[in-house]
């Protein structure tokens, strides 16, 4: 190994997204172990967006290729031979089938008895896999993978509670709780709230007057968008409530179709994908909420970085990131009905107390979504795996 310590693969997402740069670049600052991430473009009509090159930590950029396109691609990425030859000391990589790389990666170090740890979520959400049979197959499967890794980097405690059910080494998980960049997007809340509302909303063409629902993340089937746009169009037909303005930020296959159905419907913008954080503070600023009617994942902690609630249904499809809201303290988790969630929004709508209680519990709520103790967890988990091999 070089003299300043083991080198480690990271071979997850197939890309690296925005969100994730200052992960790694404060990885690669605070640890003795070099972390090498293999990337390549991000997969195309889907709404991701890879990072802009070149990256600040070390990397190997490969070349991606498709397979079924759509919202989710299987991406074949050509890892093996640079794994082989680089001579590392374990890789870290992503469960999900549909990243061959990481598969490929898993082979190549467990035939050089290297140190090998998966990096995910812990269980199979029906997302993952479309019918029960396939579903239960694809749990077996990972849960086996699991069981046969040097270590477990699990997201949230969720996640690991359901792989020490599945028969994984509790001394084997470690529960990184995945995040954003929390320190940025708080710098970003206080420059911002010193700003007069007015003018502000005269700047983004809001009304003065109105209570804004704020939708940020990418557009496709599983986040319900066509029902954000539904829940638009009931709130617009009730004159007991306060004026609402929709504002969805994000792009990807579904959003022609969801713009299509709000043609109609007062009060609904779509600004597309919008990636500077700064102007995503802005409208965040001005908003009473991030609405999600279907799948929540990190724009909860993004929500939370800016003392923002969050609002969506009660649902199976949720990230682990949905862990942390608190029905009734900093978000409205729904059960039931569309009918039921619409209620529950207008209900919000129309309370300036309730709307400013959540507000109050979602920035108190940050305080626990730091990304040092997510690096930090993630370097002691991999530092443990090489241990055990005495790898480091």
């Amino acid at each position: 190994m070089p003299d300043s310590g083991p080198r480690v693969a990271i071979v997850h997402h197939g890309f690296v997204p925005t969100y994730r740069v200052a992960f790694y670049e404060r990885l690669a600052a605070v640890s003795e172990v070099e972390y090498v991430v293999f990337h390549g473009q991000a997969p195309r009509r889907t709404g991701h967006r890879a990072a802009a090159e070149p990256l600040s930590f070390p990397n190997v950029r490969v070349t991606n290729r498709e397979l079924l396109s759509g919202e989710r691609p299987v991406l074949l990425q050509p890892v093996g031979r640079k794994i082989a030859t680089g001579r590392f000391a374990g890789a870290v990589v992503s469960p999900e089938f549909r990243l061959t790389g990481g598969y490929v990666a898993a082979a190549v170090i467990k035939a050089q008895r290297r140190a090998l740890l998966l990096w995910g979520q812990g269980y199979v959400k029906p997302t993952d896999a479309r019918g029960a049979w396939m579903r239960d197959i694809g749990a077996g499967v990972k849960a086996r993978i699991a069981r046969l890794a040097d270590g477990y980097l699990v997201y949230t405690q969720g996640g690991a509670r359901q792989l020490e059910a599945a028969g994984v080494d509790a001394d084997r998980i470690t529960v990184v709780r995945n995040t954003l960049d929390i320190t940025a997007h708080r710098v970003l809340h206080e420059e911002l709230a010193g700003v007069e509302e007015d003018g502000l909303r005269d700047d983004l063409g809001l009304r003065r007057d109105s209570v804004v629902l704020l939708y940020i993340g990418r557009v496709y089937r599983e986040k319900r968008v066509h029902e954000l746009v539904e829940l638009a169009r009931r709130l617009a037909s009730r004159p007991e409530l306060p004026p609402v303005e929709t504002v969805v930020i994000g792009d990807g296959p579904e959003l022609p179709a969801a713009r299509d159905a709000a043609g109609d419907v007062p009060g609904v913008r779509f600004l597309g994908g919008v990636y500077e954080d700064a102007e995503v503070a802005r409208w965040l600023r001005v908003a009473a909420a991030v609405t999600i009617p279907g799948a929540v994942g990190l724009a909860a902690n993004h929500a939370l970085a800016h003392g923002v609630p969050l609002l969506t249904r009660e649902s199976d499809r949720h990230g682990p990131e949905l862990e942390y809201l608190e029905h009734d303290q900093n978000a409205l988790i729904v059960p039931g009905s569309f009918d039921a969630f619409a209620e529950a929004v207008a209900a919000f709508v129309s309370t300036s107390e309730k709307r400013a209680r959540l507000a109050a519990g979602a920035l108190a709520s940050r305080e626990q979504l730091g990304l040092d103790h997510m690096v930090h967890a993630f370097d002691q988990g991999v530092r443990r795996a090489l241990e055990k091999r005495s790898l480091l």
